[in-house]
């Protein structure tokens, strides 16, 4: 059976009120999408590093109970399980505190023998210390013939010295899921016609742009984009909107067994904007809530409703 194949952090988001009143919770970028994939009873992979400590049991567990397969998840003594300490705003939008340690992942080709998409992104994706790892994945996809899907979730914030290993992952990835935010953060982009011209200079196959409030846009084989709106929702708070927004886009393409380039650019526009939407309808039930990590139930609810 295929498998959707994740690399990322998972830590421990300890989010707070005003009052700082704080509540542990799973986090990561790539861990939330892989949380949710998960619940949606995707076969899911998670790699990544954990410490042998108190909050990593408490990790380890959460994983174990979702489902996620964490055969290569590395748990050592001498790391510390990474933190995040995120402070809510009136309007539900998090600033976040790390404390975090260096990661010394060792992954195996082997690892990715059942892999029919591996997805990546966020900070730990332009890291030095990890791109010695993601380049031998990039080259393990051209033989396995998997795709790789990269949500940079670019923040302002990322060293500029960085960006070579940006410029390198949306060079290697069939699927580019980004955000407006993002593109104008790293290219100066003003709309989202410029986003797709930026985009287009990469090569993807699948091409995706949310826009908040405004809706979600793609473009496959760099043909001209569609749009599918957002759905009116209270907010909550945002965390994990945009990671869940990409396990919608993720599932849909395992549920269609879509793993191969071939695969890819046969979707048409009619597909296309049914998993768009079905990425909007993920994304908006985690605005609904505090945190990122959805009720399965309700996950699967969506589900049936949809397929």
């Amino acid at each position: 059976m295929k498998q959707i194949t994740l690399l990322g952090e998972i830590l421990v988001d300890l989010i707070g009120d005003q009052n700082l009143n704080f509540s542990p919770v799973s986090g990561g970028s790539i861990f939330n999408t892989a949380s949710s994939l998960a619940k949606l009873e995707a076969c899911t992979s998670f790699i990544s590093q954990i410490g042998d400590d108190f909050w990593g049991k408490y990790l380890l567990d959460n994983m174990s109970q979702i489902g996620i397969d964490v055969s290569y998840l590395s748990i050592t003594k001498d790391f510390k399980t990474p933190l995040a300490f995120a402070i809510i705003d009136s309007n539900g939008n998090a600033s976040y505190d790390f404390y975090k340690s260096k990661f010394n992942l060792n992954i195996e080709n082997n690892n990715f023998d059942n892999t029919g998409i591996f997805h990546f992104g966020s900070f730990f994706s332009i890291l030095e210390e990890n791109q010695q790892i993601i380049n031998n994945i990039f080259n393990v996809s051209k033989k396995n013939d998997f795709l790789i899907s990269y949500d940079p979730n670019y923040r302002k914030n990322f060293p500029q010295s960085l960006t070579k290993n940006l410029i390198n992952n949306f060079k290697n990835s069939s699927i580019i899921k980004t955000s407006f935010e993002d593109l104008n953060n790293i290219f100066g982009a003003n709309n989202i016609k410029e986003c797709f011209t930026f985009l287009k200079d990469f090569n993807p196959i699948l091409a995706i742009v949310t826009d908040g409030k405004n809706g979600a846009f793609a473009s496959i084989n760099g043909n001209d984009f569609i749009k599918s709106d957002c759905f009116d929702v209270k907010i909550v708070d945002t965390i994990g909107a945009g990671d869940n927004f990409s396990s919608g886009i993720l599932f849909f393409l395992y549920k269609n067994n879509i793993f191969t380039k071939n695969d890819l650019k046969d979707i048409n526009n009619d597909s296309l904007y049914k998993m768009l939407s079905f990425g909007n309808t993920i994304a908006g039930e985690c605005l609904k809530i505090k945190g990122a990590s959805i009720d399965k139930q309700r996950l699967l609810e969506v589900k049936t409703s949809t397929f």
